[in-house]
């Protein structure tokens, strides 16, 4: 019986820390399946002070080494400021406005 009660523990440890999980990716098998995400921004850094500061920021979204189809939607969150939530790829380009937080 208590063999029985360490599973359920493990199981919910296990769920716990897959709902912090912001997103997944499903591995693959192959190469040319495979996601990847860059990130840039331009300029590289905010004046917290300015609520006027803006930035740019780049994601790049390949898939194998090709850029991935256009029209796909990458989503942007943060946690200081405001960003662009939605922008779709032009390339594998998708770009996003991030706003300084200001006083």
């Amino acid at each position: 019986m208590r063999e029985c009660k360490n599973y359920r523990w493990i199981w919910g440890a296990a769920g716990l820390g897959l709902a912090g999980c912001a997103f997944s990716v499903a591995p693959t098998a192959t190469e040319d399946k495979e996601i990847s995400l860059e990130l840039a921004i331009f300029p590289a850094r905010l004046s917290v002070e300015d609520t006027l500061a803006t930035a740019e920021v780049w994601a790049t979204v390949r898939q194998g080494d090709k850029p991935i189809k256009d029209s796909t939607a990458v989503a942007f969150a943060t946690t200081v400021g405001t960003i662009t939530a939605t922008s779709l790829t032009h390339d594998g380009l998708a770009v996003a406005l991030l706003t300084g937080p200001g006083d």
